[in-house]
């Protein structure tokens, strides 16, 4: 489980890799020494704005540390959601971020494991594939 100044780390690490990258400056990551913030992992960076649907994108996995991935997707979430313009410098003020990391997949055989609101969901079956974050 992450600390509250490991989330609030997360959480100013997206907002000011999405401010660097629509100011086109370059984002120095502050790499904070937690086991957690340093896992490889996947992520998803949601952005709303007015409690709406602004961008998410993410990664299933990550050869990055948690901390440089959440820059990373935060930055796509603002300006590569193909369902969404670009993310505005004058918006940056009015969205909410939400970040979600993904702990390892697992196989299940019950369905009756899966605890709604905790648990997400990866389903494949052949070329076809989603996923459901656990807040979906």
């Amino acid at each position: 489980m992450f600390s509250n100044k490991e989330k609030k780390h997360l959480l100013n690490v997206a907002r000011e890799a999405i401010g660097a990258s629509l100011l086109n400056k370059k984002l120095e990551v502050e790499i904070l020494d937690s086991e957690l913030l340093n896992k490889q992992c996947g992520a998803f960076v949601t952005i709303k704005k007015q409690k709406q649907l602004r961008g998410c994108v993410g990664l299933l996995t990550s050869d990055s540390r948690l901390q440089e991935t959440v820059a990373q997707i935060a930055v796509s979430s603002a300006t590569m959601d193909s369902r969404f313009s670009p993310l505005r410098i004058e918006e940056l003020k009015d969205i909410e971020l939400e970040i979600s990391v993904l702990s390892p997949f697992e196989t299940i055989s019950d369905i009756n494991v899966i605890v709604v609101g905790i648990h997400g969901l990866y389903i494949s079956s052949g070329v076809r594939h989603g996923l459901l974050l656990p807040q979906v």
